[in-house]
């Protein structure tokens, strides 16, 4: 059993599922994953319905103008004005929303180019002062 603050549970179909709430993760002799806080149950997967669950990185990284420079720079991520205040003044609090809210800004499928998502990320994960796996 594990406590965390915070879940990532990736789906078998690689969609994620974030649990921000403080809970427990037991994984059951048939393999299924089970979420509780006490003796609440706040999620039950199957064997075959989940991958992996990982600790959420939550806060937004202390200087986003730096991160996003840093993606401009490195990445050719170089957001228009008005996306860059909006992630600056609002960041999303987690290393894999705040990805995914880079790509959308720049227009891109965050799904689509893995080696550049894993890149993004990576340097999410560092300002986040997070786990970039």
């Amino acid at each position: 059993m594990c406590r965390m603050v915070g879940f990532r549970v990736v789906l078998a179909d690689t969609n994620v599922l974030d649990v921000p709430e403080a809970a427990d993760c037991v994984v059951t002799d048939d393999g299924a994953l089970v979420l509780r806080t006490g003796e609440h149950e706040l999620l039950r997967l199957p064997a075959d319905g989940w991958l992996e669950v990982r600790a959420l990185a939550i806060g937004p990284p202390p200087k986003v103008e730096s991160l996003l420079d840093e993606l401009c720079v490195d990445l050719g991520f170089c957001l228009p004005p008005d996306e860059r205040v909006r992630l600056q003044d609002s960041p999303p609090h987690d290393v894999d929303a705040f990805t995914d809210a880079v790509f959308v800004a720049e227009g891109l499928d965050p799904r689509g180019d893995k080696t550049l998502r894993r890149q993004v990320r990576e340097r999410a994960a560092h300002h986040f002062g997070a786990n970039a796996s």
